[in-house]
């Protein structure tokens, strides 16, 4: 009778355990869930994470790896959580603005104007990248194929000192970004 009644213990104790860490792995999972278009969109002037005050405010050319035929792109991720990006695909000038944030080891990003334009609601998509590795000087991500058919893309971001690109050169100016309200200066 002990030996069972240690038994049927030993049991429940095991069974409590594996309830706790289910519960806990649950837990992780909800942190791990990717934000929502709403949710991008509040985080707009929030406090920035650890991970995000690595890159926040600074100036890099963003190249793809598996095609380096391709235009490096200049980007900044600002504090306020916008960011900006000019796109040169052949000789197409595509300037972009979007809202960011860093949520366990993933790059989220939405992006909201594009040439002056607004993105409507029913366009807007949260897009991600898994972080590789993240610097002041230097990132690098991998974003996921968008069908079965393609492979990763990935992507280096290299710190600059000034932007060169006609576009981007407004966002040399610290203020200019600190002041940077993306419904009002990025539609102009």
């Amino acid at each position: 009778m002990k030996n069972l009644f240690t038994i049927i213990t030993a049991i429940l104790l095991v069974g409590c355990g594996n309830s706790e860490q289910s519960t806990q792995q649950t837990a992780n999972t909800e942190n791990a869930m990717p934000p929502t278009a709403k949710e991008l969109l509040a985080s707009i002037g929030t406090p920035l994470n650890e991970k995000e005050k690595i890159i926040a405010d600074r100036k890099y050319v963003e190249k793809l790896i598996n095609d380096p035929s391709t235009r490096p792109s200049e980007t900044i991720n600002r504090a306020n959580h916008t960011y900006s990006i000019l796109y040169i695909i052949d000789e197409e000038r595509i300037f972009v603005h979007g809202v960011w944030m860093i949520k366990g080891d993933t790059f989220y990003y939405m992006e909201l104007i594009s040439d002056g334009s607004e993105i409507t609601e029913e366009e807007r998509e949260v897009l991600s990248a898994k972080i590789i590795s993240l610097e002041e000087e230097k990132g690098q991500l991998s974003v996921p194929p968008a069908d079965e058919d393609e492979k990763e893309i990935r992507i280096t971001w290299e710190a600059i000192d000034q932007f060169k690109e006609k576009e981007m050169q407004i966002f040399n100016d610290d203020q200019a970004n600190k002041n940077f309200n993306i419904f009002k200066n990025a539609a102009n």
